[in-house]
């Protein structure tokens, strides 16, 4: 593309200096040859050869004067060097201020590393990958965005820079390629983690409870639930776990959704990577991994225990009165790439109570 259009540049330069110093008319002939040279990128190959393009229309303009005001050819070959220079100096200062622009998004959104967050393997899956699984990989890929990972990866690409430096493919046309921009790379918008109303103080209910919730209702609330928390609008681009760009922790953003007559009360976290044996993250607030790092834990209590075993072989939920639930959080597609290990491994569970919603 280079090449091409210093081609083109060198003819249209050529052409108008032989026609201002043979033509009979030169200024007329001169004028002619820098306006037809302009239709053309204009029609067909402006997206292309925008240098040409500046060129050629500098060169309209330039001849016109000289035309105008009748000066002699050697004005008008000094116009045509001044085209050159007008139309790769503005080309220069453009990729310059790509180059700037991209260099400060790529220290806004730097590669790092998940190793130190994820330190231990994730273990086996004994019990292959669950139905509810193939649901929640669906719905993260729906809720993904595309858009996003593709600039993050653009913007990280080699590949990026040699476009937006190349003349006439550059930055006249990197809008059209969804050119990395502070909007297009922004995570999803988070406040303060939501906080558990209840978590200390459980209302005990004054009437008389609803129909427990059936289990299509419970796996509605898991779905939901792993979905919000795993955050796919925040995955950014991942390389390798050792090269992410653009990554936002995983977190809840709302209470999970409600069920039936029923709402979520309190959702614990229930960690296995980090800790030697199991452990349940205490907060105020919803889970997110960002706060857990700091907050303090406790041992599974006996309905926990014993639901962490009903998942580690294969079911997607655990529930003794439907009041309480304890639900799978399995490695799905998506997160293989930082988490590594087999599709449906066990990375953690909810901890769920229910309360009635009125």
């Amino acid at each position: 593309m280079l090449v091409a259009t210093l081609v083109l540049s060198g003819i249209l330069l050529i052409a108008t200096l032989l026609a201002a110093r043979y033509a009979k008319h030169p200024a007329g002939a001169a004028l002619g040859w820098a306006a037809a040279v302009t239709v053309l990128p204009a029609l067909i190959l402006a997206a292309v050869f925008h240098v040409v393009w500046i060129q050629a229309g500098a060169l309209v303009v330039g001849v016109a004067v000289c035309s105008a005001t009748g000066a002699r050819p050697r004005w008008i070959a000094a116009v045509s060097v001044a085209s050159v220079l007008l139309a790769y100096g503005t080309e220069w200062r453009s990729v310059r201020a790509e180059e700037r622009r991209l260099e400060a998004l790529r220290t806004q959104y730097p590669f790092e590393s998940l190793e130190e967050r994820l330190p231990r393997p994730v273990p086996p899956s004994a019990a292959g990958a669950p139905g509810q699984l193939a649901e929640i990989e669906q719905s993260l890929s729906e809720w993904r965005n595309k858009a996003r990972a593709l600039a993050l990866e653009r913007l990280h690409s080699d590949s990026v820079n040699r476009f937006a430096q190349t003349p006439g493919l550059g930055v006249g046309r990197m809008g059209n390629l969804s050119r990395p921009t502070v909007g297009n790379l922004r995570p999803r918008d988070e406040d303060d983690a939501p906080p558990q109303q209840d978590y200390f103080r459980p209302k005990a209910s004054t009437s008389e409870p609803p129909p427990k919730p059936t289990e299509a209702a419970l796996n509605t609330i898991h779905v939901h639930g792993v979905v919000d928390f795993a955050n796919p609008q925040g995955f950014g681009y991942v390389k390798d776990r050792r090269h992410v760009a653009g990554f936002q922790s995983h977190g809840f953003s709302r209470v999970p959704v409600a069920a039936d007559e029923w709402t979520v009360a309190t959702v614990d976290l229930v960690g296995l990577l980090l800790h030697d044996k199991p452990v349940v993250y205490v907060s105020e607030k919803l889970p997110r991994m960002e706060d857990l790092r700091s907050a303090p834990t406790r041992p599974l209590d006996p309905f926990e225990a014993t639901g962490l075993v009903a998942l580690q072989k294969g079911a997607d939920l655990h529930t003794a009165d439907g009041l309480r639930v304890l639900g799978a959080l399995r490695n799905a597609q998506q997160c293989a790439a930082c988490h590594e290990g087999d599709r449906g491994a066990l990375l953690g569970a909810f901890s769920y109570r229910l309360r009635p919603a009125r």
